[in-house]
Protein backbone atom coordinates (compact mmCIF):
# COMPACT_ATOMS: atom_id res chain seq x y z
CA UNK A 1 0.00 0.00 0.00
CA UNK A 2 1.38 3.24 -1.09
CA UNK A 3 1.88 6.44 1.20
CA UNK A 4 -1.35 8.19 0.35
CA UNK A 5 -3.83 5.58 0.10
CA UNK A 6 -2.53 4.24 3.41
CA UNK A 7 -3.17 7.84 4.48
CA UNK A 8 -6.12 7.57 3.75
CA UNK A 9 -7.04 4.38 5.74
CA UNK A 10 -8.56 5.12 8.93
CA UNK A 11 -6.26 3.45 11.18
CA UNK A 12 -3.69 5.77 9.61
CA UNK A 13 -4.73 8.96 10.49
CA UNK A 14 -3.26 11.56 12.43
CA UNK A 15 -5.43 12.60 15.51
CA UNK A 16 -7.35 14.93 13.81
CA UNK A 17 -10.99 15.82 14.61
CA UNK A 18 -13.56 16.88 11.52
CA UNK A 19 -13.77 19.59 13.51
CA UNK A 20 -10.06 20.35 13.52
CA UNK A 21 -10.01 19.93 9.94
CA UNK A 22 -12.63 22.05 9.36
CA UNK A 23 -11.36 25.06 11.15
CA UNK A 24 -7.99 24.76 9.47
CA UNK A 25 -9.65 24.58 5.48
CA UNK A 26 -12.54 27.52 6.20
CA UNK A 27 -9.59 29.78 7.92
CA UNK A 28 -6.90 28.46 4.92
CA UNK A 29 -10.04 29.09 2.21
CA UNK A 30 -10.99 32.57 3.63
CA UNK A 31 -7.22 33.83 3.09
CA UNK A 32 -6.55 32.70 -0.15
CA UNK A 33 -10.16 33.40 -1.65
CA UNK A 34 -8.77 37.29 -1.13
CA UNK A 35 -6.07 37.15 -3.43
CA UNK A 36 7.47 13.07 -10.21
CA UNK A 37 9.02 12.19 -6.99
CA UNK A 38 9.02 8.64 -4.85
CA UNK A 39 5.58 6.90 -5.28
CA UNK A 40 3.66 10.35 -6.13
CA UNK A 41 2.85 11.80 -9.75
CA UNK A 42 2.70 15.50 -9.82
CA UNK A 43 -0.28 17.05 -11.60
CA UNK A 44 0.60 20.73 -13.44
CA UNK A 45 -1.89 22.65 -15.26
CA UNK A 46 -0.92 25.06 -18.09
CA UNK A 47 -3.41 28.28 -18.15
CA UNK A 48 -2.80 29.02 -21.99
CA UNK A 49 -3.34 25.52 -23.08
CA UNK A 50 -6.05 24.24 -20.30
CA UNK A 51 -4.51 20.98 -20.10
CA UNK A 52 -3.38 19.15 -17.09
CA UNK A 53 -0.79 16.93 -17.23
CA UNK A 54 1.20 13.33 -15.10
CA UNK A 55 4.76 13.00 -14.42
CA UNK A 56 7.81 13.59 -15.76
CA UNK A 57 6.74 12.19 -19.15
CA UNK A 58 3.77 15.06 -18.68
CA UNK A 59 0.88 12.60 -20.36
CA UNK A 60 -2.05 14.35 -20.86
CA UNK A 61 -4.87 14.18 -17.98
CA UNK A 62 -8.07 11.95 -19.85
CA UNK A 63 -10.85 14.38 -18.32
CA UNK A 64 -12.77 11.87 -17.72
CA UNK A 65 -10.65 10.70 -15.19
CA UNK A 66 -11.41 10.51 -11.89
CA UNK A 67 -9.72 11.20 -8.54
CA UNK A 68 -10.31 11.17 -4.65
CA UNK A 69 -9.03 13.72 -3.00
CA UNK A 70 -7.58 13.43 0.61
CA UNK A 71 -8.65 16.53 3.00
CA UNK A 72 -5.56 15.86 5.62
CA UNK A 73 -2.82 16.48 2.81
CA UNK A 74 -4.00 20.32 2.34
CA UNK A 75 -0.98 21.65 2.03
CA UNK A 76 0.34 25.81 1.42
CA UNK A 77 3.51 27.99 1.23
CA UNK A 78 5.70 29.97 -0.65
CA UNK A 79 6.87 29.20 -4.31
CA UNK A 80 9.63 31.49 -6.40
CA UNK A 81 9.19 31.60 -10.43
CA UNK A 82 12.20 32.64 -12.50
CA UNK A 83 13.50 32.05 -16.24
CA UNK A 84 9.70 30.29 -16.42
CA UNK A 85 10.44 27.69 -13.68
CA UNK A 86 10.57 27.40 -10.07
CA UNK A 87 13.62 28.06 -8.08
CA UNK A 88 12.50 28.01 -4.64
CA UNK A 89 9.37 26.61 -2.92
CA UNK A 90 8.71 26.13 0.79
CA UNK A 91 5.34 23.68 1.64
CA UNK A 92 3.70 22.84 5.13
CA UNK A 93 -0.08 20.91 6.04
CA UNK A 94 -2.16 24.02 6.87
CA UNK A 95 -2.94 21.93 9.60
CA UNK A 96 1.01 22.72 11.53
CA UNK A 97 0.40 26.36 9.92
CA UNK A 98 1.50 27.62 13.38
CA UNK A 99 4.60 24.95 13.92
CA UNK A 100 5.84 25.14 10.41
CA UNK A 101 5.05 28.56 8.16
CA UNK A 102 7.91 30.78 7.05
CA UNK A 103 7.03 34.64 6.78
CA UNK A 104 7.04 36.07 3.52
CA UNK A 105 9.49 38.48 5.11
CA UNK A 106 11.60 35.86 5.70
CA UNK A 107 11.93 34.88 2.00
CA UNK A 108 15.15 35.08 0.02
CA UNK A 109 15.54 37.45 -2.64
CA UNK A 110 16.54 36.06 -6.42
CA UNK A 111 15.63 38.97 -7.99
CA UNK A 112 15.91 40.58 -10.27
CA UNK A 113 12.26 39.39 -11.40
CA UNK A 114 10.70 40.45 -14.60
CA UNK A 115 6.83 41.13 -13.54
CA UNK A 116 5.56 40.59 -16.79
CA UNK A 117 5.91 37.10 -16.81
CA UNK A 118 4.95 36.34 -13.38
CA UNK A 119 8.61 36.41 -11.85
CA UNK A 120 8.93 36.57 -8.14
CA UNK A 121 7.54 34.84 -5.31
CA UNK A 122 3.96 33.62 -4.81
CA UNK A 123 1.73 31.97 -2.15
CA UNK A 124 0.96 28.17 -3.45
CA UNK A 125 -1.78 26.10 -1.95
CA UNK A 126 -2.03 21.85 -2.99
CA UNK A 127 -3.32 18.72 -1.89
CA UNK A 128 -3.17 15.12 -2.57
CA UNK A 129 -5.30 12.46 -4.67
CA UNK A 130 -5.73 9.21 -5.24
CA UNK A 131 -5.97 7.88 -9.06
CA UNK A 132 -9.01 6.03 -9.18
CA UNK A 133 -7.86 3.20 -11.46
CA UNK A 134 -6.16 0.16 -11.31
CA UNK A 135 -3.41 1.05 -9.31
CA UNK A 136 -4.13 3.41 -7.00
CA UNK A 137 -1.13 6.23 -7.75
CA UNK A 138 -0.51 8.66 -5.54
CA UNK A 139 -1.17 12.58 -7.48
CA UNK A 140 0.66 15.82 -5.81
CA UNK A 141 -1.51 18.89 -7.24
CA UNK A 142 -0.21 22.69 -6.38
CA UNK A 143 -0.92 25.92 -7.77
CA UNK A 144 0.39 29.30 -7.02
CA UNK A 145 -1.74 31.54 -9.79
CA UNK A 146 -4.85 33.54 -8.11
CA UNK A 147 -7.40 31.43 -10.44
CA UNK A 148 -5.73 28.07 -9.33
CA UNK A 149 -5.66 29.13 -5.37
CA UNK A 150 -8.89 30.42 -5.86
CA UNK A 151 -10.32 27.10 -7.38
CA UNK A 152 -8.54 24.94 -4.28
CA UNK A 153 -9.93 27.61 -2.19
CA UNK A 154 -13.33 26.90 -3.05
CA UNK A 155 -12.74 23.23 -2.59
CA UNK A 156 -11.36 23.14 1.02
CA UNK A 157 -14.81 25.68 1.71
CA UNK A 158 -16.90 22.81 0.23
CA UNK A 159 -14.66 20.09 2.19
CA UNK A 160 -15.11 22.34 5.57
CA UNK A 161 -18.43 22.97 5.19
CA UNK A 162 -19.60 19.30 4.77
CA UNK A 163 -17.71 18.15 7.57
CA UNK A 164 -19.21 20.86 9.90
CA UNK A 165 -22.35 19.20 8.88
CA UNK A 166 -21.56 16.05 8.92
CA UNK A 167 -22.06 15.05 5.57
CA UNK A 168 -19.81 12.57 3.10
CA UNK A 169 -16.64 14.44 3.03
CA UNK A 170 -14.43 13.28 0.54
CA UNK A 171 -14.76 14.53 -2.91
CA UNK A 172 -14.06 12.18 -5.94
CA UNK A 173 -13.31 14.87 -8.80
CA UNK A 174 -12.78 15.18 -12.43
CA UNK A 175 -10.59 17.92 -13.67
CA UNK A 176 -12.08 20.61 -16.31
CA UNK A 177 -10.52 24.15 -17.83
CA UNK A 178 -12.82 27.35 -18.77
CA UNK A 179 -11.34 30.53 -20.86
CA UNK A 180 -11.71 33.62 -17.95
CA UNK A 181 -10.32 36.86 -19.88
CA UNK A 182 -9.92 37.79 -23.11
CA UNK A 183 -6.17 36.54 -23.93
CA UNK A 184 -7.69 33.05 -23.71
CA UNK A 185 -6.55 32.26 -20.73
CA UNK A 186 -7.74 29.26 -18.73
CA UNK A 187 -7.68 28.40 -15.38
CA UNK A 188 -8.53 25.16 -13.38
CA UNK A 189 -12.17 23.60 -12.97
CA UNK A 190 -12.70 21.32 -10.09
CA UNK A 191 -15.70 19.23 -10.97
CA UNK A 192 -17.20 17.05 -8.07
CA UNK A 193 -18.72 13.52 -9.30
CA UNK A 194 -19.81 12.49 -5.88
CA UNK A 195 -18.77 13.12 -2.07
CA UNK A 196 -18.36 9.77 -0.40
CA UNK A 197 -17.61 8.61 3.33
CA UNK A 198 -13.98 7.43 4.37
CA UNK A 199 -15.97 4.21 4.90
CA UNK A 200 -16.73 4.08 1.42
CA UNK A 201 -13.22 5.04 0.08
CA UNK A 202 -11.35 2.61 2.59
CA UNK A 203 -13.63 -0.30 1.02
CA UNK A 204 -12.70 0.74 -2.51
CA UNK A 205 -8.96 0.85 -1.80
CA UNK A 206 -8.74 -2.53 -0.25
CA UNK A 207 -7.91 -4.81 -2.15
CA UNK A 208 -9.68 -7.57 0.00
CA UNK A 209 -12.96 -6.09 -0.66
CA UNK A 210 -15.36 -6.58 -3.69
CA UNK A 211 -17.23 -2.78 -3.48
CA UNK A 212 -17.61 -0.93 -7.00
CA UNK A 213 -17.11 3.30 -6.45
CA UNK A 214 -18.10 4.02 -9.99
CA UNK A 215 -21.75 2.51 -8.78
CA UNK A 216 -21.90 5.01 -6.28
CA UNK A 217 -20.41 7.66 -7.93
CA UNK A 218 -23.41 6.60 -11.00
CA UNK A 219 -26.23 6.62 -8.00
CA UNK A 220 -26.59 3.06 -8.20
CA UNK A 221 -27.14 1.60 -4.98
CA UNK A 222 -24.02 -0.44 -3.58
CA UNK A 223 -24.54 -2.68 -0.50
CA UNK A 224 -22.25 -1.78 2.41
CA UNK A 225 -18.88 -3.37 1.56
CA UNK A 226 -18.14 -6.65 3.57
CA UNK A 227 -15.18 -9.05 3.75
CA UNK A 228 -15.22 -11.56 0.84
CA UNK A 229 -16.11 -14.87 2.87
CA UNK A 230 -13.53 -17.24 3.03
CA UNK A 231 -13.52 -20.32 0.57
CA UNK A 232 -15.60 -23.07 2.52
CA UNK A 233 -13.13 -26.36 3.14
CA UNK A 234 -14.28 -29.65 1.67
CA UNK A 235 -15.22 -31.64 3.90
CA UNK A 236 -13.10 -34.36 4.65
CA UNK A 237 -13.94 -37.67 2.28
CA UNK A 238 -15.19 -40.33 5.33
CA UNK A 239 -13.69 -43.72 5.44
CA UNK A 240 -15.53 -46.39 4.66
CA UNK A 241 -16.97 -48.29 7.54
CA UNK A 242 -15.31 -51.64 7.79
CA UNK A 243 -16.89 -55.03 7.09
CA UNK A 244 -17.28 -57.00 10.04
CA UNK A 245 -16.01 -60.44 9.94
CA UNK A 246 -17.80 -63.37 9.43
CA UNK A 247 -18.30 -65.84 12.41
Amino acid sequence: MNALTAHLKTANLPALSNADMAAALSTTSDEQSTGSGGNVNYLTFSGKSGIYAMGKNKDVVDPEQRFIIEPQTFLEGHICWKGSKPIERHEWSIYTRDRDSIDEDTLKDHGPYNEKKGEGWSRLLGFGMVQCSAMHENVKFTLSSISGRNAFSDMMAQIAARMGAGEPELPVITLAAVVFDDNGNQKPVLNVDAWVTRDEVNAYLDADVDYDLGALIDGDDVPKASKKPAAKKKPAAKKPAAKRARK
